[in-house]
């Protein structure tokens, strides 16, 4: 399905949802062929009611970005080491997590495959995606690899989500925006992404 397609059907099947705008954010990303990892945001979605240029307005500022920029510098990275984008595409009338149950259905049927093909056209598989948030996760694992709400295990645990377990087929490191999860507090798993990316 393209991209004219998505937005074709939510214009008609989730009208009630779907907020219409005349241009989707713009991947960010300074030079493509030195990108070492994909960051995913949820959707542009935002209480000030923002439009972006660019996913997390990357153009223009880090407000947006600001802890998930924190963490990239734990691990040795910068926004110029980055391809940002987001699941969701479009804009919704309601931030994710108000507006969960449609976001997951429209996530899993519209605009993950149409993302898995964006990212094989651009990366290998080499090339790993950071999950900003664990709906996220929820929607790119498969069900029976997505340990629910549990969002420190993969922190405590030192684990990822591995190829055949998620819907991209890309290693898929939880890397959320929260506080809580500052990789500051979470040496030995920003150790180990730091690890992975030197491998690249």
């Amino acid at each position: 399905m393209s991209k004219e397609e998505i937005i074709e059907t939510l214009k008609t099947e989730y009208k009630d949802i779907y907020l219409p705008t005349k241009e989707l954010p713009k991947p960010y990303y300074e030079k493509i062929q030195e990108v070492k990892v994909i960051v995913l945001g949820c959707d542009p979605s935002n209480k000030e009611g923002k439009l972006f240029n660019t996913v997390f307005g990357l153009d223009e500022s880090l407000k947006y970005f600001e802890s998930v920029n924190k963490n990239l510098g734990e691990i040795k990275l910068c926004k110029s080491d980055i391809y940002a984008q987001n699941l969701c595409q479009n804009y919704f009338k309601k931030e994710t997590y108000e507006n969960k149950k449609y976001w997951l259905e429209i996530a899993n049927r519209l605009w993950i495959p149409y993302l898995k093909d964006e990212l094989d056209a651009l990366f290998s598989r080499d090339i790993p995606v950071f999950a900003t948030s664990e709906i996220i996760l929820r929607s790119l694992c498969y069900p029976e690899y997505y340990v629910g709400n549990d969002n420190e295990y993969y922190y405590k645990n030192v684990k990822y989500i591995k190829e055949h377990e998620n819907k991209l087929g890309r290693r898929i490191f939880p890397f959320f925006r929260h506080y809580k999860y500052s990789l500051k507090n979470w040496r030995e798993y920003a150790d180990f992404i730091k690890s992975v990316i030197q491998l690249l």
